[in-house]
């Protein structure tokens, strides 16, 4: 466990692993809402404030209790239950998610209606809804919640920095190169996550800013 008293690599590379996932797996979603910013500047600026202080707040009452009631990490509802707090933290606990679903819905069909214009969004919201009702009774996502995390980085923390690397060095024929180097660096984190469990954010990170240029370079000869 990441909070035991003698921590060691493996322990710092599955925190980093959960942080990174978390944090990065919502930065697809951010264009949706910043576009209806006045400036670039603000825009900016609300973004990285308002995110960094909340995951610090967020990130770190959520390890401190459960530290205190001596709880698995992975299942709030468990940390809840030992810390004595009564049913209405229960269903706050199920509200956020599905609030969190909702704001997954919405950003999926504007998404996909910024490559298809005529899709339907009453047809795209049920279609998104239902893909995701599937997804959330997967047992071992409902068990194991930092496997779903995992999997989440594996495929999110490569399509980040490509979007990055993309916006500064690749331009209009780097379509192909960002689409292979998202299918190899992902391939490489769930690989990586198969066999250790953990390691995958910077596997990802190191692995796309490696491959993009280079796939980049072959594809622009």
């Amino acid at each position: 466990s990441l909070f035991m008293s003698n921590m060691d690599v493996d322990s710092l590379l599955w925190g980093l692993d959960i942080v990174l996932a978390t944090a990065i797996s919502w930065s697809p979603l951010i264009a949706d809402y910043t576009r209806y910013s006045r400036s670039y500047s603000a825009s900016l600026i609300g973004t990285w404030s308002g995110y960094t202080l909340t995951s610090i707040l967020l990130y770190g009452l959520g390890a401190l209790s459960a530290v205190v009631a001596n709880a698995y990490l992975g299942d709030p509802t468990e940390v809840a239950i030992n810390l004595g707090l009564n049913t209405v933290f229960l269903y706050f606990i199920a509200l956020s998610a599905i609030t969190t679903n909702l704001i997954n819905i919405y950003s999926a069909v504007v998404s996909t209606q910024n490559i298809f214009p005529k899709t339907r969004c009453s047809i795209l919201s049920l279609s998104y809804g239902t893909i995701i009702l599937l997804l959330s009774i997967i047992p071992v996502f409902l068990l194991k919640f930092e496997y779903f995390l995992y999997y989440i980085g594996d495929l999110f923390i490569p399509l980040t920095i490509i979007l990055i690397l993309h916006k500064y060095i690749g331009g209009d024929r780097a379509f192909l190169p960002g689409i292979l180097t998202w299918i190899i660096g992902s391939g490489l984190s769930i690989y990586v996550t198969v066999i250790m469990g953990y390691g995958v954010s910077l596997i990802g990170i190191i692995s796309t800013l490696a491959l993009y240029p280079l796939i980049s370079k072959i594809f622009w000869r």
